[in-house]
């Protein structure tokens, strides 16, 4: 009471206001990390961040109940997607070349009708034999090859895709539904030859530095920006931000005097990087190149009576 009689309104006014002001910016830093992180996001200095995700998640782990069990349920997820990314790697063909002469050639490939007549019937399948060769003429003994298969009809604007069946020996067989009736029109492309898919997917796996990313650190009216990232590659003291129920890490050089509550933004641009060789690049300047077939257009008629289109598109 003896303050306020001794302040004068407009004084007191000042105070009021410059106190709101404190709380409203205060507020706003917390507001907007939340909005980033999800809530979940929580600051270690760099003494206190565990080296590897081990040792993070029994420091988690040993918080409450919620926690380890997150903890399990992570590890259970985890399995799930390595399981899941060895199934991939297994279908991805693992080819070294340094000759592009031994890659695959879809002028030098053949595509052939194995059920070949004159006509066929709505619903019907057609079924075409891929025989692939590299440039020197030798037929290939590995498949992976990227292919695309579709049958068209221009007049009617129709399209199907073919299912595509990979033998690994360099034979593919391509089934096609005759799905209506006129001339269609078939077409197989490759898109990229299993030297250039394998090529592209070992680059995928290497590095997290494609893309850089950059933080902006409020410091009073003084925007601070550093470089972040989700993995550790400086001995810089670092800003780490992680999300318990995934336990995942972001982290971002801390700047010099000013705390990692202050983040407040998250930028990215594209990093004019490439895991691909010379070699792999010029491989892959060719895209979508048609194979070649010794038949035209397929005829196709209707059935014979409705009961006997309805057999053939159920089975």
């Amino acid at each position: 009471m003896l303050l306020v009689q001794i302040l004068r309104p407009p004084t007191l006014l000042a105070l009021v206001l410059g106190t709101v002001l404190v709380l409203s910016y205060t507020f706003h830093r917390m507001e907007t990390k939340f909005t980033i992180f999800g809530g979940l996001g929580k600051q270690f200095k760099e003494n206190e961040v565990p080296a590897g995700i081990d040792s993070r998640s029994e420091l988690w782990a040993m918080k409450d109940g919620t926690l380890r069990h997150a903890r399990m349920e992570w590890a259970e997820k985890d399995k799930e997607i390595k399981a899941v990314l060895r199934k991939l790697d297994d279908l991805m063909p693992s080819i070294t070349f340094m000759d592009i002469n031994t890659t695959t050639s879809a002028k030098n490939s053949k595509a052939t009708i194995l059920n070949y007549k004159s006509s066929y019937c709505v619903g019907e399948y057609l079924m075409v034999r891929l025989d692939l060769y590299n440039y020197l003429g030798k037929r290939k003994e590995y498949g992976g090859d990227f292919l695309q298969a579709r049958i068209s009809s221009s007049s009617l604007r129709a399209g199907a895709s073919g299912r595509i069946t990979d033998y690994r020996n360099g034979t593919y067989l391509v089934n096609f539904t005759l799905f209506w009736e006129g001339d269609v029109r078939v077409s197989i492309l490759l898109i990229h030859p299993s030297e250039g898919v394998s090529a592209l997917w070992a680059a995928r796996k290497k590095g997290y530095d494609k893309i850089v990313f950059k933080g902006k650190f409020l410091n009073k009216t003084l925007d601070v920006f550093t470089e972040c990232g989700f993995n550790k590659t400086t001995n810089a003291e670092l800003c780490e931000y992680l999300d318990e129920r995934d336990q995942e890490a972001f982290y971002c050089v801390k700047p010099k005097y000013v705390p990692c509550e202050a983040f407040v933004q998250l930028s990215s641009n594209n990093k004019p990087i490439s895991y691909l060789t010379a070699i792999e690049k010029r491989l892959l300047n060719s895209v979508g190149i048609q194979i070649p077939q010794n038949f035209g257009d397929i005829r196709v008629v209707p059935c014979k009576s409705k009961l006997d289109y309805l057999v053939l598109v159920t089975t």
